[in-house]
Parts: structure tokens; C-alpha cells; sequence
């Protein structure tokens, strides 16, 4: 907050979505190298980081946002 200026800023440092929601597993995908768009609906570009993803981790390709997936990603990003 800057009150001398009248301004007031909100930040959500650290907040992720739930792995189980597209967009909290594109977040995962962005903060491990494999996504750099951050798209309002799932996107092709979605899509394949999560075959590439799915590929790395020799999970079945499907581009499902399925629960090995989910797993996966949790273990590899750490939450």
C-alpha cells in the first residue's frame, strides 16, 4: 500500500490453483519450463505441454489431464 499516493496494490505471491484444475496444472507446466502462454481457456499450446509432459514422465500420451498426471505433476513441481 502506498497511502502518500493514494495507491493500493494486491499480491498473491505463491498461489497456485488446484493440480486437478487446468489452469493450476498450466501453472505447474509454466514454472517447470514446458508452457510459457498463460491462456483463459486450455489451448492446443496446453495440450501439448501436457503430451510433452506426459512423455518426460513415460505416462500414457493422452493430453487428459488425468490423475497419473496429476500426480505426476505435483511430485515434480513440489505441490
Amino acid at each position: 500500500m502506498l497511502p502518500e499516493r493514494g495507491e493500493k496494490y494486491e499480491f498473491t505471491l505463491g498461489h497456485l490453483e488446484p493440480a486437478d484444475h487446468w489452469r493450476g496444472a498450466a501453472q505447474r507446466l509454466r514454472s517447470l519450463g514446458l508452457y510459457g502462454a498463460e491462456p483463459s481457456a486450455p489451448d492446443e499450446g496446453f495440450q501439448r505441454a501436457l503430451r510433452r509432459f506426459q512423455a518426460l514422465r513415460r505416462l500414457e500420451v493422452r493430453g487428459a489431464l488425468d490423475e497419473p498426471t496429476i500426480a505426476a505433476l505435483q511430485e515434480a513441481h513440489g505441490c
